[in-house]
């Protein structure tokens, strides 16, 4: 039987935050959504995700600060983070330390993501 997991979807683009919530929730995940780089903090206070897949450039943001929230907070250190887009030399720097953080193309089909960084 295939576990259900809690995937977080942060981008302020509308039409692709609805195509990765379909898509992950068609996987058979639960998809919760965000917009902005404080939502998706306050979301993290209240629950814990298998996978966060960001926009590296937020509406009130970028996802720096979002990395080192999830690495400075215990019950979400061993989150998975997949930056979606161009990061700046700062973010490469902090991604490259950090086994599970990545990079993908902001193109990468949402599908692919799930399948790469959520065991079956």
């Amino acid at each position: 039987m295939a576990r259900h997991h809690l995937v977080l979807i942060i981008t302020a683009d509308a039409q692709r935050r609805d195509t990765w919530l379909t898509a992950t929730r068609s996987a058979g995940h639960h998809a919760l959504p965000a917009h902005t780089l404080e939502r998706a903090l306050y979301l993290l206070g209240k629950v814990r995700p298998r996978l966060v897949v960001t926009d590296a450039e937020l509406a009130d943001g970028r996802v720096l600060a979002l990395l080192r929230h999830l690495r400075a907070v215990e019950p979400l250190a061993a989150v998975v983070i997949v930056v979606l887009g161009d990061v700046n030399a700062e973010e490469q720097e902090h991604i490259a330390t950090d086994s599970l953080s990545h990079v993908r193309p902001v193109d990468a089909p949402i599908e692919r993501v799930l399948d790469e960084f959520i065991a079956a």
